[in-house]
């Protein structure tokens, strides 16, 4: 089991089968990684770590309570397994670098994690795996961590930049100019 990531929350594990384990930070682990992050406390106090450290446990217990009640397809939040309240393997998700390594496209490189369908200049499914580590999801929102509707269209703006650009063989730089209107109904 080899370590290949930090979170506020979250020390990540290659578990060498697909999977990762999300191992939740000790109260110590939690204080020294925040304090690592926040050093030299421009923004925020040394007085504040406590208060952050309990708040994210409190928000994690309360979002996975939230996705149990939702009840959402497992291959959704990467087929997770519930070791206890805290910790849980995942499966692990793949950058895309071998496929866009060639592409002169940096912005494909950035939030998409994997196409699950890509029908050549017809139509592309992509998934962005979320975890509770990243940090855009401590207050957005407490108690139910949602990717932000910015990001979301960021994710659909580069999936289909790359459907467009690999039907012109990335010839020319694909771009979203605009949003005119987007609704978000539910979570």
């Amino acid at each position: 089991m080899k370590k290949i990531g930090e979170g506020w929350q979250y020390g990540v594990y290659d578990l060498e089968n697909g999977r990762v384990l999300k191992k939740f930070h000790s109260p110590l682990k939690s204080y020294w990684v925040i304090l690592k992050d926040i050093f030299p406390f421009k923004q925020d106090s040394i007085f504040e770590i406590p208060g952050f450290s309990r708040g994210m446990k409190v928000k994690a217990l309360e979002s996975f309570e939230i996705l149990k009640k939702k009840n959402l397809p497992p291959e959704w939040l990467g087929n997770p397994k519930f070791i206890n309240d805290l910790d849980f393997e995942q499966d692990k998700a793949f950058p895309l670098h071998d496929i866009f390594s060639q592409s002169e496209v940096e912005e494909a490189k950035g939030i998409i994690d994997k196409f699950v369908e890509f029908h050549s200049g017809e139509s592309a499914v992509a998934v962005k795996n979320v975890t509770l580590a990243e940090e855009h999801l401590h207050d957005h929102f407490p108690g139910f961590p949602v990717m932000p509707e910015t990001l979301m269209i960021e994710a659909m703006a580069q999936t289909s930049g790359i459907l467009v650009g690999e039907a012109n063989r990335f010839k020319e730089k694909v771009i979203l100019a605009k949003v005119k209107k987007c609704v978000f109904f539910d979570y």
